[in-house]
C-alpha cells in the first residue's frame, strides 16, 4: 500500500500544478491581463523618454512684480517652483487645466494666454506663458 501512494501523491501534485497554470493563463486571458501590463508599459517607456526637465532659472521680467516664468516643452514639462524647487511634471495639452496640478494653485487666463500658478508649499507666485507653446 505505501508504494501505491507515493506515485498517486506525485500525480496528484502534478495535476493540481498543471491545473492552477491553466486556470492562471485562463484567468489572465480572460481579464485581459497580459494586454494590460504590455500596455502599461509602453506607457511608461514614453512617459520616461518624454519627460523634460525645465530649468528654475529661466526667468524674464513681466508686468507682473517678482514673479517669474517657466515655458512648458514638448509633451510633458516638470513645473518647478523657482523658490522651494518643489517639482511637478504636466502633460502639456493639459497645463491650462487647474485641476490637473496637486502641488499649486493654478488658474488660467484666457486673455493674456498663460497660466498663473501659486506653490503650495512656499507661496511663490510664478506663470507659464502658452505663446511659445
Amino acid at each position: 500500500m505505501p508504494d501505491s501512494l507515493i506515485p498517486t501523491l506525485l500525480i496528484t501534485v502534478v495535476v493540481l500544478f498543471l491545473l492552477f497554470l491553466l486556470l492562471r493563463e485562463f484567468n489572465a486571458w480572460y481579464w485581459k491581463i497580459n494586454e494590460i501590463i504590455t500596455i502599461l508599459k509602453r506607457i511608461e517607456t514614453q512617459l520616461s523618454s518624454r519627460a523634460i526637465h525645465t530649468s528654475s532659472q529661466n526667468e524674464t521680467s513681466s508686468s507682473l512684480s517678482n514673479e517669474q516664468q517657466v515655458r512648458p516643452d514638448f509633451q510633458t514639462a516638470e513645473i518647478v517652483c523657482p523658490h522651494c524647487h518643489k517639482s511637478e511634471v504636466i502633460r502639456k495639452e493639459f497645463y491650462k487645466n487647474p485641476s490637473e496640478y496637486t502641488l499649486f494653485k493654478a488658474s488660467y487666463s484666457s486673455f493674456l494666454g498663460s497660466v498663473s500658478l501659486v506653490c503650495n508649499n512656499c507661496g511663490t507666485k510664478f506663470k507659464i506663458e502658452s505663446q511659445k507653446l
